[in-house]
Formats: C-alpha cells, structure tokens, sequence
C-alpha cells in the first residue's frame, strides 16, 4: 500500500514537472517571438530612416551646383554638354561639334563677367570674347553641314590610339579644374579663361593633327595663336585681383 502511495506521489510530481516545463519553454518562445517582432519593427524603421536620408542626400547631390557662381556654372554647363556629345566617327564633324560647344562655354563665362564683372581690362576681353567667338560658332554651323557624317575615318570607341585617344585625354584634362577661384568674379573669370584657353589651344592641335577641312584648320590655326596671347593678358589682368 505504502510502495503504491509512493509511486503514485512520484508519478503525480513527474506530471506536474512536465506541466511547469511546458509552461516555461512557451513562456520562452513567446518571449523569442515578441523579441524577433521588436527587431523586425526595429530594422524596418531602420531601414525606412536610411531610405528617407538617402533620398534627401540624392537631392542634395542633385543641388550641389546650385550655388555655382555664374562663371563656374557656364564651365560646368559646356562639359556636361560636350561629355554628352555622341560621336559620329568622322573627324571633322566630331570636332567642329567639340569646338562649337567649347565656344559656347566662353561665350557664356564672358557674358557673366561683362554683367557681373568690374575691371575695365578683362570687360574689354570678355566683350571681344562674345564678338569673336559668336562669329565662330556661326562658321562652325555652316562646317557641320559641310562636314560628311557618312564618311567614317576613326574609331571612337578607341581610347588607347588615334583622334579618340587624343579626344578623351583632351576631355581628362578639361575635368581638372584645378583653378583659382578665390576673390571677387574678376578674379574667377581671368583664372577660368586661362585654363578654357589653355585647353582650346590644346583642342586646336588636335584639329591640326586630324581635321580634313582646310578653313577648319585654318581657323584652329588662328584660335591658337589668338588664345596663347590672350592667356598672357589674363594672367597680367589675374595679378591684380
């Protein structure tokens, strides 16, 4: 009777043992599911923050130019301009079309200095700048309709050799803008038509290098030689500001 008792006790502690058990290892996974449900909230907060602050960054890097100074602006506008160009594969086309942008580009920067600017001396350059090069984009959009995009004479996708090595070191060298624009917009305009020349000149050997087009090259010709002793008076001008 006493063993029977016994074991009766023993089973009826193992049953409860087991019911606490099972209580507990629910208590726990409840416990785990709650915690998961938190971090998943969490992470999905998370992720929703990051994906408003990288929506604001990408507005801002889309504004990042918005305060440009009108000189910079018109620099920045030419080689968007002039990165965006598709080539034809003819030399002549292809570069009237480069030069005619890089013209506007000067045009542009010189017409912010003649409204904004103050030295006499560099308004006068600017001025002759407008004059000259507004002559020279017209020629260039008589050469384009001279030029023949049919006739292919270089690859432009070739980058190691030839007019499209030449062409994109060109370009490399354009994106360096490593000029001083501290000062007053006198300043900047001298410093950013130093370098504008200097790779328009650079551009003009290029043209004499592989242009076909003898009044092309002829006016490259005359853009060099007109540039190198325009550099000399903005640097002079660039001392004082």
């Amino acid at each position: 009777m006493v063993s029977s008792l016994n074991l009766f006790i023993n089973l009826y502690s193992t049953i409860s043992l087991m019911k606490t058990n099972t209580l507990i290892i629910g208590a726990i996974a409840l416990a785990i599911g709650i915690s998961a449900c938190q971090n998943k909230s969490s992470n999905t907060n998370s992720s929703e923050d990051h994906s408003t602050m990288s929506h604001e960054e990408s507005q801002g890097s889309d504004t990042s130019h918005a305060h440009d100074s009108p000189i910079m602006a018109a620099m920045n506008n030419m080689m968007k301009d002039m990165h965006q160009m598709k080539m034809t594969g003819n030399a002549d086309y292809d570069l009237i079309s480069m030069l005619k942008s890089h013209h506007k580009g000067a045009i542009d920067m010189a017409k912010a200095e003649l409204q904004s600017g103050s030295d006499a001396k560099l308004k006068t350059i600017a001025q002759n700048t407008v004059d000259k090069q507004s002559k020279e984009v017209d020629m260039l959009d008589k050469m384009l309709g001279m030029a023949d995009q049919s006739k292919k004479d270089y690859d432009p996708n070739n980058k190691e050799s030839g007019l499209g090595k030449d062409m994109n070191d060109n370009m490399m060298k354009m994106m360096e803008m490593n000029h001083d624009a501290a000062g007053s917009i006198d300043h900047e305009f001298a410093s950013m038509m130093i370098k504008h020349h200097k790779d328009g000149i650079d551009m003009g050997n290029i043209i004499l290098k592989h242009a076909k087009m003898q009044d092309f090259k002829a006016m490259a010709q005359k853009m060099i030689d007109d540039q190198t002793k325009e550099i000399s008076e903005l640097e002079q001008s660039m001392s004082s500001h």
